[in-house]
């Protein structure tokens, strides 16, 4: 991994201002909402094309190969320009900003977003579940260079910590060890959450500041589930040569950080509706990750 894009953080302004109402909100009483809003506004945003080296060093840091974007955006990028919209949404909330858990994603790729233009975002908050100490949010994107495009359109999941949850067998990937087959490994380094930070804006200090990330709930630094999936779904594009058109991921168990030989693999055969299934271990065997995608 090459150094710490520092100078990135100029780029990283709109997520500034919101890590600042984050901390705010958490440190000084009354900020907080005792309920939820009834209705969520649906967010619309337009925001300015991100810079070429960050898009650069993004697309070198997720391990994609060059010449898939030399005009285009990762469809994963979606992170750098979509999170201060979700977390002005999730503000709104009763819940503490600092407990969330990223769940997974679903990314839907009608056309990829182009360099050098401005994104439309629009942002909708689904749905909101609360049982077994969680709080379970649902949003939605839909991404264009102008309002009514759907470029891209992605539901994120998001969980709050809310309570004492019971214990649950974690969702398998459905597919036994005899049907998938090792598409490729990677490996990452102690600073890889700091700069993945820097990439995307979201430094939650988990993904690296030590003694923060000890007193987590995974007592150790993590790398972003953004960060993981980013890593897997190039892998699985450069394995086969071509775009992925949908991916759907739910996260397990983070990536420790440092950690090496993350393995992606995926099913061997397609499935009736045309899907792969997608599966990520850590060395010793854990399932991290598990989904589904179309190519």
């Amino acid at each position: 991994m090459s150094a710490i894009p520092y100078s990135l953080i100029l780029q990283q302004g709109p997520m500034m201002r919101a890590f600042a109402r984050v901390v705010a909100r958490e440190l000084i009483p009354g900020l907080r909402s005792s309920t939820n809003p009834v209705e969520f506004e649906v967010l619309r945003r337009t925001v300015k094309a991100p810079d070429n080296t960050l898009v650069e060093r993004y697309i070198q840091w997720s391990g994609a190969e060059h010449n898939l974007y030399q005009d285009k955006l990762p469809a994963h990028l979606f992170a750098y320009y979509g999170l201060p919209l979700i977390t002005q949404s999730l503000l709104r909330t009763r819940y503490r900003i600092s407990s969330a858990i990223n769940q997974g994603c679903d990314i839907r790729v009608n056309r990829l977003l182009e360099r050098g233009r401005d994104i439309h975002l629009q942002l909708e908050i689904k749905d909101i579940r609360e049982a077994e100490g969680r709080a379970r949010v649902h949003g939605q994107f839909v991404m264009g260079h102008s309002p009514g495009q759907d470029h891209l359109v992605i539901d994120v999941y998001i969980a709050f910590i809310i309570g004492q949850s019971r214990e649950s067998k974690k969702p398998g990937s459905g597919i036994s060890d005899s049907d998938i087959e090792l598409v490729s490994s990677w490996d990452v380094s102690g600073d890889d959450g700091l700069y993945f930070a820097f990439l995307t804006g979201d430094f939650n200090p988990i993904h690296w500041a030590t003694p923060v990330a000890k007193r987590s709930v995974f007592k150790g630094k993590v790398l972003h589930g953004y960060g993981m999936m980013a890593k897997c779904y190039e892998a699985i594009q450069n394995h086969e040569g071509r775009l992925i058109k949908s991916l759907r991921v739910k996260f397990l168990k983070p990536v420790f950080l440092p950690s090496k030989n993350n393995k992606v693999f995926r099913s061997a055969v397609l499935q009736t509706d045309e899907r792969r299934g997608l599966i990520l271990k850590d060395a010793g065997g854990q399932m991290l990750m598990v989904g589904d995608y179309v190519s």
